[in-house]
């Protein structure tokens, strides 16, 4: 890691990034430990022990929380120090600008992406429905004619399993409105920097992403899943956390997208396949008992 006024860099084998200080949400210094805080509850952790000495993980710590608070300007982004990887010629590009309700789906939301007042309106007529004939049914019908007992149409078994059906009917309604309440106020919790426009390009051997406030570069070592869910392309880091979504609507048309999302599934599913092979061809090392005090002759 290294930090400047402008930006936070991390060099890896796997991945390059640079971020400008306005797209991280906080730094602290915990428990013997810099914590670096940005978007999606994602962190930097380094502990004191990596430094020469406690006084210059003091003044690391210190030097980065100064250029967090004085950061105001978005600073040029300069790609000069991605790796030779990135440009490879055979790529795939795609500029888009996320909305709201596309990262409400990485904080547990129900139904597709990018939904409309009809969708929700249409999930609230269920809700309503379900619970209004529970009751109807549960009290003003079988209830009052069991209680004044006036015969009802139905065998008692036939009704009790009719207000079962609606029984779990109602409570599911019921769970997915609240959680769609949950997502409409998720929606005030999206964060700006992740509405930025920005553009992703893939190649054979990794993913980049540039917005006007960061430049990630991850090798597809580097790229926890891949997964295609209500129409978005989701790409996780290696914590299972949201990296990048990609609305298929980004495209100029399904075909477009299609293709684009049948090379990154392609390209990641071929490199885990290559390190699968990389680690079964290893060499284990010897283990021969009599250098061992604590193996058995029997084992």
């Amino acid at each position: 890691m290294r930090i400047s006024p402008d930006f936070l860099e991390l060099e890896h084998v796997d991945f390059r990034v640079r971020q400008s200080w306005l797209a991280i949400d906080s730094v602290s210094h915990v428990d013997h430990a810099l914590v670096i805080t940005y978007p999606l509850e994602r962190y930097y952790i380094i502990e004191d022990r990596h430094f020469v000495a406690p006084e210059a993980a003091r003044e690391f710590a210190a030097a980065a929380h100064a250029y967090h608070a004085a950061a105001r300007d978005i600073p040029t982004m300069d790609d000069s120090f991605l790796p030779e990887w990135t440009h490879d010629d055979q790529r795939f590009s795609v500029t888009y600008s996320n909305v709201a309700t596309d990262w409400t789906g990485a904080m547990k939301s129900v139904g597709i992406s990018r939904k409309t007042i009809y969708d929700y309106g249409v999930a609230f007529l269920f809700w309503a429905a379900s619970n209004g004939l529970l009751a109807y049914l549960s009290y003003f019908d079988f209830g009052q004619r069991l209680k004044s007992g006036v015969i009802t149409p139905f065998h008692a078994l036939q009704q009790f399993a009719l207000v079962a059906v609606i029984l779990v009917f109602a409570y599911g309604t019921s769970f997915a409105m609240l959680m769609l309440v949950r997502e409409v106020i998720n929606r005030w919790r999206v964060p700006a920097t992740l509405l930025t426009k920005r553009t992703v390009e893939i190649t054979p051997r990794g993913v980049v992403e540039r917005s006007p406030l960061s430049i990630v570069a991850l090798r597809w070592p580097a790229v926890g899943q891949v997964s295609f869910p209500f129409k978005l392309i989701h790409i996780r880091d290696l914590q299972q956390k949201s990296a990048i979504r990609i609305p298929f609507d980004a495209f100029p048309g399904l075909a477009q997208a299609s293709d684009f999302s049948a090379h990154v599934d392609g390209w990641k599913r071929r490199d885990d396949l290559t390190h699968e092979e990389e680690k079964d061809s290893l060499p284990l090392a010897p283990m021969p008992d009599d250098e061992n005090p604590y193996r058995s002759p029997q084992t």
